[in-house]
């Protein structure tokens, strides 16, 4: 028969045990991807502050982007704040981080592809994990706001928010995963990879029919989709401070391109640039910048050769153009 006393031990125990863990986890994080990047937008002084998910982090060369600023502009500073697996809400906190910490901004680059600046925050928080993860401790009152939708979401959100075997529970399954793979790879060829991973993983989302990408974007042109809570608060918050913005298509490979002229495409582009003038924004269809498949490590990212041509032929149309 167990006893008070050793009931309440066994509970301390465990709760120890709890807070050991949650301990560990939070040392674990200190230096995980989105609070590196969270340090970088906030340190490193900038003039010009650029957005995105994994197809601008891997598609800008702050170096190169900068030189190609500097031989049609007066010279500036950027800072690239694109990180990958994310989505507007994600971009929007960084955005509101960078602004608190960078007061000579002047220039936002928003980096997208498809339709990223229309889709519909997905309110299954709970899944949030690996960089999403930073919505619970960047700023969560704001993040709360986009990733919940009734009172009680949004207390679930903020109690969660504040346990580290929660929040960070991606740190330890990205561990778990990568052994998986490791020992399901055993006695096979090995897999093809880069720095997001398994170059198979981006294939499916571009292997989708060419009749349905036209006629989902000519849906969304008809329909006058409106632009997502967090980006319309991002252009908003953008616009207030008077930074000029430009939102930029990132460049597609050669194969995948000739669906990106298509008329229902374009009536899409239309779309969002009437949505766009309104917070004094415009719209850069780069789509086709790139014409050579061999710069790009898998269907949707640029290299590193790739990104350093695409970012100088950037930085040089955006210093040519009006900052107002």
């Amino acid at each position: 028969m167990t006893t008070p006393r050793t009931f309440f031990a066994t509970l301390v125990a465990a709760l120890l045990l709890i807070a050991g863990v949650n301990y560990t986890i939070a040392r674990l994080a200190v230096n995980s991807i989105p609070r590196q990047v969270l340090r970088h937008v906030t340190q490193s002084p900038a003039d010009v502050l650029l957005l995105g998910n994994s197809v601008m982090q891997a598609g800008i060369d702050e170096d190169a982007f900068v030189t190609g600023w500097k031989e049609h502009g007066s010279p500036v500073k950027a800072v690239n704040g694109g990180l990958g697996a994310t989505g507007p809400v994600e971009h929007l906190l960084l955005c509101r981080v960078a602004l608190q910490a960078q007061p000579n901004l002047r220039v936002l680059v928003y980096g997208c592809f498809d339709s990223m600046l229309t889709d519909p925050t997905q309110e299954d928080w709970w899944r949030l994990l690996g960089n999403n993860a930073m919505v619970f401790y960047t700023e969560p009152a704001v993040a709360a706001r986009h990733e919940t939708s009734t009172p009680l979401g949004a207390a679930a959100f903020m109690a969660l928010g504040r346990i580290p075997m929660f929040v960070e529970r991606g740190t330890l399954w990205a561990r778990v995963e990568r052994l998986r793979r490791q020992l399901g790879g055993l006695g096979l060829p090995p897999e093809a990879v880069n720095r997001f991973g398994r170059v198979a993983d981006f294939q499916p989302g571009v292997a989708a029919d060419d009749r349905g990408f036209r006629e989902r974007f000519s849906r969304l042109a008809a329909e006058r989709a409106p632009l997502s809570g967090a980006i319309t608060e991002m252009l908003t918050l953008t616009h207030a401070r008077g930074l000029k913005v430009h939102v930029v298509m990132m460049p597609k490979p050669p194969p995948q391109q000739a669906r990106y002229r298509s008329p229902e495409w374009q009536a899409y582009v239309a779309h969002l640039r009437t949505l766009l003038t309104v917070y004094g924004a415009d719209l850069i269809d780069a789509d086709d910048w790139v014409q050579e498949e061999s710069m790009f490590i898998d269907s949707q990212h640029l290299g590193p050769k790739g990104a350093t041509e695409f970012s100088q032929q950037l930085g040089g149309r955006l210093a040519r153009l009006p900052t107002r």
